[in-house]
């Protein structure tokens, strides 16, 4: 007979393993441009700057957060932190209760790692198994959870920012990246550029959504408090809620530290199998 700690556990490996998959052409010519085009360019760069730039004391975030996943029928939530270092980690941790970690999803430049510490096990994706002309790396990842623009393959696109084009309605202003990619990219933000909103994705008939909401100042730094993530498209849509608990960009403490050499590795597949 299954325990509440059985069914616990079980959710989380399967919210583990959604969070790892859930992340988971031509140049316009330059030539003959006029003085008159170069000056919006050089104004939209300064405008944009602001959602693409980490303010230099804004390198560390370390916050409680409360995750809400919404599987089908199937709905759980659960206690953690999430911990982010600028261009080395992201990191998610899970616990029952608040009290016992049972796992956690790193990113990282390299890999992307799954840990079931209930059943110690873990996954490894390299980025290299995925396709490179969909542009996934981590540089995306972070973008995505410091709410900040990017562009698929890319690193630091503070030069780049002129090939973004802008569209503006009566609240929002919609950012599209000139140069196509294969996952289809849509950014908004609010009707002044001052904070992004929103991230699209769309790839044939899947679509996701990274929703950001309820802004709070941080350290005299606007950042959202709540994530809202959906994906769909596929035989099963998958709703996620992320909400940060007093966040600081203060260094990360309290973070474990795992001997994975004491664990069984094992591929992703396998794992989403167990979950059945």
């Amino acid at each position: 007979m299954k325990t509440c700690s059985d069914c616990i556990m079980k959710m989380t490996r399967l919210l583990l393993v959604v969070l790892c998959v859930c992340t988971l052409g031509a140049c316009r010519s330059t030539k003959n441009v006029d003085n008159g085009f170069k000056a919006i360019k050089k104004r939209q760069i300064e405008q944009l700057t602001a959602l693409a730039v980490w303010p230099e004391k804004q390198s560390n975030l370390s916050s409680k957060v409360t995750v809400s996943l919404d599987l089908g029928s199937q709905n759980v939530s659960l206690k953690g932190r999430m911990y982010m270092h600028k261009d080395k980690e992201v990191m998610l941790s899970f616990s029952a209760f608040g009290l016992m970690e049972l796992g956690y999803v790193e990113f990282t430049p390299e890999v992307i790692r799954v840990v079931d510490r209930a059943n110690k096990r873990y996954v490894e994706v390299d980025y290299s198994i995925i396709p490179a002309d969909l542009g996934v790396n981590f540089a995306m990842i972070q973008a995505l959870f410091w709410d900040k623009l990017f562009l698929f393959g890319a690193g630091d696109i503070c030069d780049r920012l002129s090939e973004f084009e802008i569209s503006k309605s009566s609240s929002q202003c919609l950012l599209v990246p000139s140069v196509p990619n294969r996952l289809q990219t849509r950014f908004y933000t609010d009707e002044k550029l001052t904070r992004l909103e929103q991230t699209e994705f769309s790839y044939g008939y899947y679509e996701a959504i990274w929703h950001y909401d309820l802004f709070d100042t941080i350290e005299g730094y606007s950042f959202p408090t709540s994530y809202d993530m959906s994906l769909s498209g596929g035989p099963l849509s998958v709703g996620m809620r992320l909400t940060l608990n007093n966040p600081t960009f203060a260094a990360a403490s309290g973070k474990k530290t795992v001997d994975l050499s004491k664990y069984q590795q094992v591929d992703l597949l396998e794992l989403v199998e167990s979950l059945r």
